[in-house]
């Protein structure tokens, strides 16, 4: 969609922006891994807890949305800090 291919190194991965954010290495290691294992358990303990889909499917939404704003926020915040 940008006219660059796919296969072409950029620095648009969530590893990058936290580091562009001040972040070392190991922190944004571990912010990662953190969310990574939060919102499965998070989404578990809802379907143990006998939420139904449709407020877990909502539930979900929310947070895609929540995920989707934070990252457009920080991206610009990054970008103000590196000029």
């Amino acid at each position: 969609a940008r006219g660059t291919s796919p296969f072409r190194p950029d620095r648009s991965h969530i590893h990058h922006l936290l580091q562009d954010l001040g972040f070392s290495d190991v922190s944004a290691l571990l912010i990662i891994l953190g969310f990574g294992t939060l919102f499965p358990l998070f989404g578990l303990q809802l379907s143990i807890s006998g939420a139904s889909e449709q407020f877990q499917f909502f539930i979900f939404l929310f947070c895609f949305t929540v995920y989707c704003l934070g990252m457009n926020t920080a991206w610009k915040i990054a970008d103000r800090r590196s000029c």
